[in-house]
């Protein structure tokens, strides 16, 4: 891995130097859950294999490509049908976690993060840490199928990994060219089964049929479930302008 990170890196001294990263923990579940998968036939990886599986997958931006990692280093077991929570804090030193990586390998698994954040053109400095889950861990399976939902990545899926910031700042500009909202007052949105209510008005049908699609496309849901629903009520002198010129200024910080 150090080999593959140090070629990586190499022509983005830049970016690993303004970045501050500085903890991985992993929690592994001590039981399985009461619906969990398991390989009928494990496998076992070349490290080879494993780097190509997870390169591919870096360069497809696909953020689960940091599993694949795990998996070949030693930290994650493939097919034990056990859930892993990860936890990559950007700015602060924390403890816990049930696996222990040393602190060296910690800061690679960042820096190649954080070449991934840039490729995807996803700001670090949005946030103050990644997480990402596994819920009944990774099937040997879902590594070696190419057509597997593990080597795939959709936006909801991004959406749900907070690593969607060029789909919402398209989301909110669509509210600017449908003249739905003005950009010097704040976006209120009450988007629930009910009904979709922008700054008080409610949609018609037509722009309900637009926004319901658009929510599916970029959260992968269209809120029209009892216990769903998008509340937005933002500070007064948060205008959507100001919104928008904040989600632009952290996507350009990674052009």
């Amino acid at each position: 891995m150090r080999t593959l990170i140090f070629t990586l890196f190499i022509s983005f001294a830049f970016l690993v130097q303004t970045c501050y990263g500085q903890t991985i923990l992993i929690t592994k579940m001590s039981k399985e859950m009461p619906v969990t998968r398991k390989d009928k036939e494990p496998m076992c990886f070349t490290t080879d294999f494993l780097e190509n599986i997870s390169t591919e997958m870096f360069q497809n931006g696909n953020p689960k490509y940091i599993w694949v990692d795990l998996v070949k280093d030693g930290y994650v077991t493939a097919g034990d049908g056990l859930g892993y929570n990860l936890y990559l804090y950007h700015d602060s030193k924390e403890q816990g976690g049930t696996i222990a990586i040393p602190e060296e390998i910690q800061q690679e698994y960042l820096k190649k993060w954080y070449l991934f954040l840039n490729t995807i053109h996803e700001p670090a400095q949005a946030r103050d840490r990644d997480y990402l889950h596994l819920f009944s861990g990774v099937l040997c399976k879902d590594i070696s199928d190419p057509t597997s939902d593990f080597r795939k990545i959709t936006q909801p899926e991004l959406s749900q990994m907070n690593l969607n910031t060029r789909g919402e700042l398209r989301f909110l500009q669509e509210f600017v060219n449908d003249g739905l909202a003005p950009l010097d007052k704040p976006l209120h949105l009450a988007f629930g089964n009910k009904g979709y209510y922008v700054n008080g008005t409610r949609m018609n049908p037509i722009q309900r049929e637009k926004y319901a699609a658009l929510c599916k496309e970029i959260y992968g849901t269209d809120y029209s479930q009892y216990n769903q629903g998008i509340i937005k009520s933002p500070e007064e002198d948060n205008t959507l302008g100001n919104e928008i010129n904040k989600y632009k200024q952290l996507i350009a910080t990674t052009k």
